[in-house]
């Protein structure tokens, strides 16, 4: 049939499918990046997620370690040098804490998926009630008053927050690999697709 053509218009045909052809091309290329930059995406706020959570666990231990350095202060023979330390832990501690919370208003500011969001609810009152034992402890250590049951208790709630912890950083990694692995299939799509392009 495009015998029957005369040259000049079948140039314009070509033209024109190559013109659509392009058109095509583009328009694979532009959706293809947006996926890609999508994917990319998510995959960096899971690992400033991780990274988040990370530093809760660490605030949650340096907390734990306040209450003891000021439990073996008290305890200290030099009254003098206990009093003058006691100050400096108390002040670490209000700096630890202050990160803690931090980093997890952090997280909490990023986008969430449904389990994620579940399982920040639950860590809230377990972190809100392990700074506020923490606090109870210390008062108690410099009032002199009688430590087994309040040991016991802050005890209970540094586990507790180490399980809800746990749980949400464990959810947060099985996401990132997810996300990470949904990126490098878009990257390996996007250029298997423009080799394709490239050979129309």
């Amino acid at each position: 049939m495009l015998t029957r053509l005369s040259i000049r218009l079948r140039l314009t045909l070509f033209g024109l499918a190559a013109v659509l052809v392009l058109l095509g091309v583009g328009a694979m290329n532009y959706w293809q990046t947006t996926q890609l930059s999508d994917a990319l995406t998510r995959a960096a706020i899971g690992q400033t997620k991780i990274r988040n959570i990370g530093e809760v666990d660490m605030m949650h231990d340096a907390i734990r370690g306040d209450v003891l350095d000021l439990f073996y202060q008290i305890n200290s023979p030099d009254r003098h040098a206990d009093e003058t330390k006691a100050k400096t832990v108390r002040t670490a501690f209000a700096d630890h804490s202050k990160i803690l919370q931090a980093r997890l208003a952090s997280n909490q500011a990023l986008p969430q998926n449904e389990e994620e969001r579940r399982l920040i609810a639950a860590l809230e009152p377990v972190v809100a009630a392990y700074i506020q034992g923490a606090k109870t402890m210390m008062d108690a250590l410099i009032e002199g008053h009688e430590m087994s049951q309040a040991m016991t208790d802050f005890e209970a709630r540094f586990l507790s927050l180490e399980k809800s912890l746990a749980a949400l950083s464990n959810a947060l990694e099985a996401h990132g690999q997810a996300d990470q692995a949904a990126a490098e299939q878009v990257a390996h799509s996007a250029g298997r697709n423009t080799l394709m392009g490239l050979g129309l």
